[in-house]
């Protein structure tokens, strides 16, 4: 495990270092900071802190405050960090709120790597410097947002806001950029395709699953609706509900309920069933699944949320369960829908331990399973499940994105702060894998 050590910056000459003790049989020559390195004259002390001399600290557009970060050596070298850059997109010209509502989330995330002993900013694509190797990073200080220019990150966090951006060639290039030519580890790179991840999940973990096939043709509706009578029609790449049906064969035709156009409707027959999907549906490609039977909470229906996070290791931990409870007529479980958050202990009881073994044992299951069979480096999930009414618990979908909305309540604190710390953990993680490797840029 790396050394986490304060540091701080000295009137000392010009290339002089002063480390802790410990590190003397290293042999340092050189110092580094994100992808930025420099000569250095090494000297020790007892104190359990660095201290950088303030032409170092210019020469690696190192910051001109006290900072805790972690120390690692190799061939020489000794490497401070992690310096993670989030990428993102949707910035203001405000220093105020510069990236609009999201500005409060990105506030408490970037407050959290100081915990973890890293320096985290948020950046755009256009605050790339290719030529100089820096990027002009948004900070969350003491005194609010600030600029500051710095070296590439060593770990990059992808918290790009939605699918349509995400595809943006300009923003595709600088990603393929970043990782191939700098070497520079990113994690959680894209947004789960709802079919993609049914399909590798299918092939293990298929007991966790409920029924799901892609809707191609309308026999492939006819098919599940003969099958189970009620289904979920899903758009592939939907969160949060939107562009979600729920349709149910009953003697009286078939009943199709839609939160986003606000109504219900029953069709006589399935053409006019048909007829009003291709209407009303997106462009966009979607997939049937069987509907649940949910467990309820004070005649309520409810599902739960689980994140789970890569750690200092690598290794998957489930670090946030909650319920959510439906609200009045709603077809899903989202809070925008009007309903609540609770924990297994409110709903359980006595059998809340129970409960939240089944959950972690599936959760970190699908975790590593994804892990290793979707493509790009994925640090965090969040997943959806639900449990029927013989206590057979489901995979509702996955996001590699998860929303924080459950975290607004105050009986889930320790979990938003341990969510909003594990990025981090795991940026500690991919800092040790990438000075394995030879091939990692330096400039």
């Amino acid at each position: 495990m790396p050394e986490k050590v304060d540091i701080h910056l000295t009137t000392a000459s010009s290339q002089i270092v002063y480390a802790p003790i410990r590190f003397k049989k290293k042999d340092i020559k050189r110092i580094a900071y994100g992808t930025k390195m420099v000569p250095c004259q090494i000297r020790f002390h007892e104190k359990p802190t660095l201290l950088i001399s303030q032409d170092l600290a210019t020469a690696l557009s190192f910051p001109k405050s006290k900072v805790t970060l972690h120390l690692f050596v190799k061939d020489h070298v000794l490497y401070i960090g992690p310096l993670v850059g989030i990428f993102t997109a949707g910035f203001t010209s405000s220093m105020l709120r510069p990236v609009a509502q999201r500005s409060l989330f990105f506030a408490k995330l970037l407050t959290s790597a100081k915990e973890k002993g890293c320096s985290a900013f948020i950046f755009r694509h256009s605050d790339l410097d290719f030529t100089e190797g820096t990027v002009t990073g948004y900070f969350y200080g003491r005194n609010g947002w600030i600029k500051h220019k710095v070296p590439f990150p060593n770990v990059i966090y992808d918290r790009l806001p939605n699918r349509k951006i995400e595809k943006d060639n300009t923003l595709l290039k600088v990603k393929e950029k970043l990782q191939k030519e700098y070497d520079i580890p990113w994690f959680n790179p894209t947004f789960f395709n709802k079919w993609d991840t049914y399909q590798s999940l299918g092939n293990l973990e298929s007991r966790w699953l409920l029924p799901t096939r892609l809707f191609s043709t309308p026999s492939d509706l006819k098919v599940m609706l003969s099958s189970y009578g009620h289904v979920y029609v899903k758009p592939i790449h939907g969160s949060l509900g939107k562009g979600m049906f729920v349709i149910e064969a009953t003697s009286e035709g078939y009943h199709c309920e839609s939160k986003d156009l606000g109504q219900n409707k029953v069709f006589s027959s399935f053409q006019k069933l048909i007829n009003f999907l291709k209407k009303h549906k997106l462009t966009q490609p979607y997939i049937i699944q069987k509907k649940m039977s949910l467990l309820s909470y004070n005649n309520s229906p409810f599902d739960f949320r689980v994140h789970t996070n890569r750690n200092e290791d690598g290794k998957w931990e489930v670090t946030a369960i909650a319920i959510k409870v439906s609200g009045e007529d709603a077809i899903t479980t989202h809070l925008r829908n009007g309903g609540y958050v609770k924990r297994l202990e409110d709903v359980f009881k006595d059998r809340a331990k129970e409960v939240e073994k089944k959950i972690t044992e599936a959760a970190l299951t699908l975790s590593k399973h994804l892990q290793k069979t979707l493509d790009g480096t994925i640090g965090e999930i969040g997943f959806d499940f639900g449990m029927d009414t013989n206590e057979e618990l489901y995979l509702f979908e996955a996001n590699s994105r998860p929303g924080r909305s459950i975290f607004k309540y105050p009986i889930l604190h320790e979990q938003d702060v341990k969510t909003r710390q594990m990025p981090y953990a795991f940026a500690i993680f991919l800092m040790k894998e990438s000075l394995k490797r030879t091939e990692a840029v330096i400039l």
